[in-house]
């Protein structure tokens, strides 16, 4: 808005207090009048969404840059990185498909773009599983603004052992694995200590994941 009609509208709600509603309703269709003299075309480089503004508004300003969508798009994957990073192990952090070694993990995103994919990564210790996994989440959330989620299965047995040993009463891996719009499940089976009771918790999480067709990473030796 011009700071012709902002300066406009702040004199007229300063020294017309205590006025009916009717004269502020018509003040109000006066200041979009004026608005709607000066509306013109803009269309958003980024997105090309095409949007009235204010005439001398969109031309050099911040507004120009990118439109209000673009920027709550920005927003969102922001909040998407700091939310996948935070669950990381400090080693991880830097790994994305543009710093990866390995170039093929570019190639991965590919697929997963094509719609809802399952992805089983499997390799002896240090091969860089977990890394293209960390890659893959994290052009989730800087390319799509989707929160993933990073899980150790070795810390979700754990949770499951708390439960049945009283110590906690609820799994909070364990609804990340079942809610996730994209879930990393890291060391999945791991060295192959698990049980009846293990297996069917586990069977259950990717049961769910495939019926609701949630993208899902699992890395194992």
């Amino acid at each position: 808005m011009s700071d012709e009609i902002i300066k406009t509208s702040k004199e007229y709600f300063s020294t017309k207090r205590g006025k009916t509603w009717q004269d502020v309703h018509e003040t109000a269709i006066d200041i979009v009048a004026r608005i709607g003299d000066r509306l013109v075309d803009w269309t958003c480089p980024r997105c090309q969404t095409p949007y009235d503004v204010i005439d001398g508004v969109a031309p050099g300003s911040e507004f120009s840059k990118s439109c209000p969508a673009c920027k709550e798009s920005d927003q969102a994957k922001k909040s998407a990185m700091r939310y996948f990073r935070a669950q990381l192990p400090q080693d991880q952090r830097r790994y994305t498909i543009h710093t990866h070694p390995k170039p093929g993990v570019f190639r991965l995103t590919e697929g997963i773009l094509g719609g809802p994919q399952w992805l089983f990564l499997h390799g002896e210790t240090g091969t860089g599983k977990t890394s293209m996994a960390v890659s893959l989440g994290h052009f989730f959330a800087e390319s799509l603004g989707v929160k993933a989620d990073f899980v150790k299965e070795t810390q979700l047995v754990k949770e499951w052992d708390d439960i049945r040993n009283g110590v906690i009463k609820v799994s909070n891996l364990e609804e990340k694995c079942l809610r996730s719009p994209y879930l990393i499940l890291d060391d999945f089976c791991h060295g192959g200590r698990t049980n009846d009771y293990r297996r069917e918790k586990m069977f259950l999480i990717l049961d769910h994941r495939a019926d609701h067709r949630l993208n899902t990473v699992l890395t194992t030796n």
